[in-house]
């Protein structure tokens, strides 16, 4: 899997397509003064993207051991712009490569003829027929942009069928030509011009943009921040700069203590997921508070936690004291995998976050025993809770129907119930009481299993130990659990990698350039 670049470091702001495509405009207005007219403004544009697509393409085709024979298919308007400087850049590096467009020629117009008369000065032609997709490794969808509303001309209509039925690799070019209408291009990839938009993300949309990719275009940094809604896209090259940085000398105390508090008589599985977990992120100390029923099953499979075992098969009231002792010396705590949802063990976990003021990830069973109103009252002023789509409309209310409106959804009440909250989905979102909402790709089917949310959990409890806050924990640990769920896939498979399989790759995750 593929994540954006990322400009801006730890995060890039996500953007609307209206306001993307504002953006572009006032760029060239913004820019004209350094060049003849608005229009050759709006060449430059188009020339880092068409050179950013063939490197794309480049890189598909050397990743995917294809043979260099590209179909290009463009439009009239500056969408087609971009595949004309594509077309041209595969020309000049002696790539076999065919322009097909269903738009007339005399259809460009400003720097989309620009492009044209580039591509037809070093020799390119636009063929008249689409040509026979046998002979291509890959075509490449520039039709329509981003700007495209309305309804379909039946040329163009017909040819996405042609494209969709071939089942050729398809690179998409800022958007699938056709989106969001009823008929539009299956790409495998789209990549993305200027900054993300949240509709290449969300789980509905990835059968047409496939994976994400951003060409990042050099937009004035002030224009851009006109359009900043608090919404930003955090990718895999975040890690090395949000990782906890620890000196060499600390002892186990001081690389953070975690506490996870977990299991119950048919589900010791969870427990011992955190706790491992939170034993590879980092964390020197990792303690399992864990009922005795079901301690030799933990201490079987975990070697180096610590255990505290209280008696019983499920955790009750009976067990607050020795947990409230046992958080005094602790950094972070995890609270919830297989706890079950025992009306007992219910009332333990309100007791216990009650008056909670160490950081905390509250998970699975620990939010089902809680709800909305306890969240609502107490709030968690270091909490994370880490709910998936179902939980959250079982303890909280009814998502928005469009997923397009989450961000705006989960920013309101994050900022009103003073908590942290990763809503586990596709993609991730990490909203924070301070009113931010972070996005992480998450594309993945492998991870769709029992168990790897009680990974999760485990991750961030490790990162709160070790002085990370809870926006920063969840992001970064949301981060890594992809990342080793990638690495797991490429070895096992999406059908049979388990959660065990994401722990066993986790290190690798952790490996950048700091260590």
């Amino acid at each position: 899997m593929t994540l954006l670049e990322l400009p801006y470091g730890k995060s890039t702001p996500v953007v609307s397509q209206d306001a993307m495509r504002e953006l572009d405009e006032e760029s060239k207005e913004y820019l004209k003064s350094n060049f003849a007219s608005v229009t050759e403004a709006g060449y430059f544009f188009m020339g880092e993207a068409g050179s950013a697509l063939c490197k794309t393409v480049m890189d598909f085709l050397r990743e995917h051991h294809l043979k260099e024979r590209v179909l290009v298919l463009v439009g009239g308007g500056n969408n087609g712009g971009d595949g004309l400087v594509l077309g041209r850049l595969l020309l000049e590096k002696g790539v076999y490569t065919k322009v097909y467009s269903p738009s007339p020629l005399e259809k460009f117009k400003n720097e989309a003829k620009i492009a044209l008369d580039g591509f037809l000065k070093i020799g390119g032609q636009v063929e008249k027929e689409i040509p026979s997709l046998k002979e291509f490794s890959v075509a490449v969808d520039c039709i329509l942009g981003t700007g495209f509303k309305g309804s379909l001309r039946e040329d163009v209509s017909s040819l996405i069928t042609v494209i969709n039925q071939s089942k050729i690799p398809v690179i998409g070019a800022d958007c699938p030509s056709g989106f969001p209408g009823e008929r539009c291009i299956i790409a495998n990839k789209t990549l993305q011009f200027g900054l993300p938009r949240l509709e290449g993300f969300i789980s509905r949309n990835k059968a047409f943009y496939g994976n994400t990719q951003l060409a990042y275009l050099n937009y004035p940094r002030a224009l851009i921040k006109k359009r900043e809604t608090g919404v930003y896209y955090v990718g895999e090259k975040a890690i090395k700069d949000l990782l906890p940085q620890k000196e060499e000398f600390l002892d186990k105390r001081g690389m953070g203590s975690t506490l996870v508090i977990a299991g119950s008589k048919y589900m010791p599985g969870a427990a011992v997921l955190s706790a491992t977990a939170a034993l590879k992120s980092g964390s020197g100390l990792v303690t399992l508070a864990i009922p005795e029923g079901i301690l030799p099953i933990a201490q079987n499979k975990i070697t180096e936690a610590v255990f505290l075992g209280l008696e019983g098969d499920y955790l009750t009231l009976n067990h607050l004291n020795a947990l409230k002792e046992k958080v005094k010396k602790v950094d972070s705590i995890a609270i919830g995998p297989g706890l079950s949802q025992n009306p007992c063990t219910q009332e333990l976990v309100k007791a216990f976050l009650k008056d909670l003021e160490k950081p905390v990830v509250v998970d699975a069973d620990g939010i089902n025993s809680c709800g909305k109103e306890f969240f609502e009252k107490r709030g968690l002023k270091k909490g994370v809770i880490t709910p998936h789509k179902r939980e959250w409309e079982r303890n909280f209310e009814s998502l928005p129907k469009s997923e397009l409106d989450y961000p705006k959804y989960l920013s309101q009440f994050a900022k009103e119930y003073a908590i942290t909250i990763l809503l586990k989905s596709t993609p991730i979102y990490v909203a924070t009481p301070s009113g931010q909402v972070y996005i992480i790709e998450a594309y993945n089917k492998g991870l769709a299993k029992g168990g790897s949310g009680d990974v999760l959990t485990g991750i961030i409890a490790a990162l709160l130990s070790q002085g990370l806050e809870p926006p920063e924990a969840a992001v970064l640990a949301s981060l890594l659990h992809q990342k080793a769920g990638a690495i797991a896939r490429q070895k096992w498979g999406a059908y049979s990698m388990t959660p065990t399989d994401v722990l066993s790759q986790l290190h690798k995750a952790f490996m950048v350039d700091s260590e």
